[in-house]
């Protein structure tokens, strides 16, 4: 578990390949992204795509490739496939799957359940996937009665929202921030 998160993030940020603290899926051969602090539902949303049948594409690390059109400056995003488990908390699994038990414990020192994406015969997609949309998911607050609301971020909201989801932002130095604030940024103003 520590390999697959904090280390591989960090390695791939030295790399070049800013990443965000975020879950994909795969949904009309593109990529769509839940981000969100830990606990807003990432896994859970990524793991409720799955139950109905879409690849799940990574967890956890959102790993982001800058990709150059060739006949115009346009650019595209792609994600690239992450490790094969999603990592749930006991309540997200009850609510999923009706039990808290009902997917195997990881053996970690969490309580979170992993759902192996390729136990059903089903595989992770082989490469990176074209990003087609970004999802911020807010802190959740039982304490609000309110509907779900979708609302489209624009400009400096996007940026933000995006910059502070990066992950193991704490660990960057100042070039790494920069790098990825510049990827973030051509990301936000598309």
């Amino acid at each position: 578990t520590c390999l697959f998160g904090p280390i591989v993030g960090f390695v791939l940020h030295l790399r070049g390949t800013p990443c965000l603290h975020a879950s994909a899926v795969v949904i009309d051969g593109r990529a769509v992204a839940f981000v969100g602090h830990s606990g807003a539902g990432k896994s859970t949303t990524a793991a409720a795509f799955v139950r109905r049948g879409f690849a799940a594409l990574t967890d956890d690390v959102l790993a982001l490739e800058r990709k150059l059109g060739a006949l115009k400056p346009a650019e595209e995003y792609l994600v690239r496939p992450g490790h094969n488990v999603v990592r749930l908390a006991p309540d997200a699994v009850r609510a999923l799957y009706g039990a808290e038990d009902a997917l195997p414990h990881g053996g970690d020192t969490t309580d979170k359940r992993h759902l192996e994406l390729t136990a059903d015969g089903s595989r992770l997609p082989a490469g990176p996937v074209p990003l087609g949309a970004i999802y911020v998911l807010q802190e959740r607050r039982p304490d609000l009665d309110r509907p779900v609301a979708i609302d489209d971020l624009k400009g400096h909201e996007a940026l933000m929202a995006l910059v502070a989801r990066t992950f193991m932002n704490y660990v960057l130095d100042a070039e790494l921030r920069t790098r990825a604030l510049d990827v973030f940024s051509r990301l936000a103003a598309r």
